[in-house]
């Protein structure tokens, strides 16, 4: 899976409003949480309308919510957690687990 990496840290794809998920709420959740191209267009504050027509060809998905993107260090496990769309990240380390 491509993904775009700099100093050694991943562009990760997230839903920043409340409008609706991004990768939790499709079923290609990993293209679309990693997709380079994409994560380009977005740093690069592209107009919305072009972030739209890109999503629309390549994902089939009218009206998108807006995007942002975290960078996380290569390697680290995580989780996509959302609440009513927005979307936020839980690091494997922020998990207080239990053992049974």
């Amino acid at each position: 899976m491509n993904k775009w990496v700099k100093d050694n840290k991943v562009a990760v794809i997230l839903s920043n409003s409340h409008a609706g998920g991004w990768s939790t709420w499709w079923d290609n959740r990993d293209e679309m949480l990693f997709d380079p191209d994409l994560a380009l267009l977005i740093s690069n504050d592209t107009e919305k309308k072009v972030i739209d027509a890109y999503i629309e060809d390549k994902y089939g998905i009218d009206n998108p919510p807006l995007l942002r993107i975290e960078w996380l260090n290569v390697g680290v496990l995580f989780a996509v957690k959302e609440y009513d769309g927005l979307e936020y990240i839980e690091l494997q380390n922020d998990v207080n687990w239990v053992l049974a």
